[in-house]
C-alpha cells in the first residue's frame, strides 16, 4: 500500500484532468492494487495448500500478477500452474 501511495504522489501531475479526476484516478489504482493484492494472497495460500512451496509460488505468481494485474484469482492460480 505504501508502494503504491507513493507511485500515486510521483505520477499524480502526470495524470490528465481536473483535481477531482486526479483523487478519482488515486481511489481506482489503490482499489485495483488492493484487489489484485487480495488475489495474490488467496492465491498463494491455494498454491501452498497443493503443496507447493512458498519461495516458488510468490516468485511465479508475482510475475503472472505483472503479466495479468486485473487477473482473478483462479485465472492467477491456473497461470501459476502451468509454469510450476
Amino acid at each position: 500500500l505504501k508502494t503504491a501511495q507513493k507511485i500515486i504522489v510521483e505520477i499524480k501531475d502526470k495524470v490528465v484532468g481536473t483535481e477531482g479526476g486526479t483523487k478519482t484516478a488515486q481511489k481506482e489504482i489503490l482499489g485495483n492494487l488492493s484487489s489484485s493484492n487480495e488475489a495474490y494472497s488467496e492465491a498463494l495460500q491455494a498454491l501452498s495448500m497443493l503443496g507447493f512451496g512458498k519461495a516458488a509460488s510468490e516468485k511465479v505468481l508475482r510475475k503472472v500478477v505483472k503479466e495479468n494485474p486485473t487477473a482473478e484469482v483462479e485465472t492467477l492460480i491456473r497461470l501459476s500452474l502451468k509454469q510450476l
